[in-house]
Order: structure tokens, then sequence, then C-alpha cells
């Protein structure tokens, strides 16, 4: 997301995790994306979630594409 965003001079995506549930050894993580795409429109959101902050981020990356 990172990379089309900056490819399109958008400004670059800010990730916020929302939750972490389970034991430590089995976490579950929750992420929200914002990113702002183009002058005068609104920001967009996505969330995503995994067993880790970096897939958790992933499949909000891959949520928040397909909404552009």
């Amino acid at each position: 997301m990172q990379e089309f965003l900056q490819q399109r001079k958008f400004k670059l995506s800010v990730y916020e995790i929302l939750k972490e549930e389970g034991p430590d050894h089995q976490k579950t993580f929750h992420v929200k994306v914002q990113f702002d795409h183009g002058q005068n429109q609104p920001k967009l959101a996505a969330s995503g979630k995994g067993t880790c902050k970096k897939d958790a981020e992933q499949d909000a990356a891959k949520k928040g594409i397909t909404m552009l």
C-alpha cells in the first residue's frame, strides 16, 4: 500500500493497533489503517487481523487498496 500511495503522490498511511486478544503464545492482532487518497477527499480506513502485527497490517492494507 505504501508504494501504491507514494506512486500516486498520496499521503502515507497510518497504522493503529486496535486490539490484541488471546494468550501470549497465540495472539490475534486487530489493526486499522487510515490513509488520505487525494485533495478534498475524505480519509479512508480499513481494518485487518493476523497472528502477528505485520500480518494484521498487511491484511488491512490489502483491504484498503481494494477500497481505492
